[in-house]
């Protein structure tokens, strides 16, 4: 397949998932794309003599671009649940319902998050519940409280509206529940290998909080395994102002440095061996840090880069990154509009690939050294990529984020190594755990640092 063909299928199809997302075309709207292709394909057997005309390669690409259009939009109206969660029409009430937690349990400062699936229900309901008793993914409960629909809000600071509603829709989550009575009928009801992926997980938290205090495990845990829990609503705007909230979940950069480790840590096995190993290592790592939109766009880009080592083929970064924005959009077409994590990763991606080179190769009077000149590149190049979405959103660009990042990024794969060390044989080697502080503890001053200059 040609290369213009592969970007009107693309273009086309986030096109539509695009437009869907804020107008309901119905199927007459559908009909009119399809109609269209059929137009222009037709046109392209009728090549025409006159200059100003296309070409038929160009009513192709054409017919093409509008064919994935319509299907962009067919894909968003079988994901939609909307009129679902709209008929419901619960006003309010009173509900008991039976059904899985089919995510990982969220810890917040005083409620734990639970995302609730009810029997035979296409939508999602979020609990806000007692810390106490704990749940865990995959158990089944029978719970009752009063079903309340997530609306958007303004917020206190800026009064701009916040589209949390928007959001959890992404994620076909309509509803919550606050303090909800819950009954568990039986655990462990999920996936299996899920189950035992955040099994695992867990006891590596609990080594990790045995031997480092808070705030300090909170960060390391988010920076290794990509644990929910919460820094506090004081730290996190801390980092916030000092623009390393990037730090406090896990992303595409922290996945990158779990992949390059895996593959030089099995330098000693064959090449096929060493990348089918690092694939699966992968995907599960990803699963267990709950998959987020930056860490499955990193997944996949991953994995198309080992693709193309297996296959001898040359790996293109750009062309990786829409591959894996294809394949989110298949999924879940909701991401590309009311998902940040998926904006802000793509964005801040586009930029390292596209506006990192040409920064690094005008910032020659940055000397080379330990890689200042590329971490200086990289850290900009992400700023400005991102900046447009902070502008659109309300948002301020932290003034001092370049410094902050310049004096924490260069730490961070230290922080995570002898963070997960710690979690590993953290209470047999104390040196471990005593150094996995020091760093969290570094990145902690640094942010509280620049987050107090304005």
């Amino acid at each position: 397949m040609s290369r213009s063909a592969i970007l009107c299928i693309t273009f086309g199809f986030a096109t539509g998932v695009f437009f869907r997302s804020f107008f309901n075309f119905g199927w007459a709207g559908i009909g009119l794309f399809v109609l269209l292709a059929i137009g222009a394909l037709g046109q392209s057997f009728f090549p025409s003599t006159e200059k100003w005309h296309a070409s038929p390669s160009t009513w192709r690409a054409a017919a093409l671009f509008f064919l994935f259009v319509g299907l962009g939009v067919i894909r968003f109206e079988f994901k939609d649940q909307s009129e679902f969660a709209a008929a419901l029409n619960w006003r309010d009430s009173t509900a008991t319902l039976t059904g899985l937690i089919v995510s990982e349990p969220e810890e917040r400062d005083e409620r734990t998050r639970l995302v609730f699936q009810p029997d035979n229900w296409p939508i999602k309901i979020l609990l806000l519940a007692s810390p106490f008793p704990e749940f865990n993914y995959g158990d089944r409960l029978k719970i009752s409280g009063r079903l309340l629909k997530i609306k958007n809000f303004q917020a206190e600071d800026t009064g701009r509206i916040v589209a949390y509603a928007d959001y959890l829709a992404a994620a076909e989550i309509y509803y919550e529940m606050f303090e909800p009575k819950i009954n568990l009928i039986a655990a462990r009801q999920g996936w299996w290998w899920q189950e035992k992926l955040f099994d695992w997980k867990k006891v590596l938290l609990t080594r990790l909080a045995a031997t480092v205090p808070e705030p300090e495990t909170s960060l390391l845990a988010g920076l290794t395994v990509g644990a929910r829990r919460s820094l506090g609503a004081d730290w996190t705007e801390k980092f916030r102002r000092a623009g390393l909230l990037h730090l406090v979940v896990l992303s595409g950069y922290n996945l990158s440095i779990v992949a390059a480790a895996i593959l030089a840590g099995l330098g000693f096995l064959s090449k096929r061996i060493r990348l089918l190993v690092a694939a699966l290592a992968v995907v599960l790592f990803t699963l267990m840090v709950g998959a987020g939109p930056a860490t499955i766009r990193a997944c996949l880009m991953a994995l198309i880069a080992l693709l193309a080592q297996a296959t001898g083929r040359r790996y293109l970064a750009g062309w990786a990154l829409g591959a894996a924005g294809f394949l989110m959009l298949l999924v879940n077409p909701k991401v590309l509009v009311f998902d940040p994590g998926f904006q802000l990763s793509f964005l801040a991606t586009a930029g390292l690939i596209y506006l990192a080179p040409p920064l690094a190769a005008r910032l020659k009077f940055i000397t080379a050294k330990l890689g200042l000149r590329d971490l200086v590149a990289i850290t900009l190049a992400a700023q400005v990529a991102v900046l447009p979405w902070f502008l659109y959103h309300g948002a301020t660009l932290p003034l001092l984020a370049l410094p902050a990042n310049l004096l924490v990024l260069p730490l961070v794969p230290a922080a995570m190594f002898f963070g997960f060390l710690t979690m590993l044989a953290g209470p047999l080697l104390p040196p471990l755990a005593w150094s996995a502080w020091f760093l969290a503890d570094y990145i902690l001053v640094i942010a509280k640092f620049f987050s107090g200059l304005f």
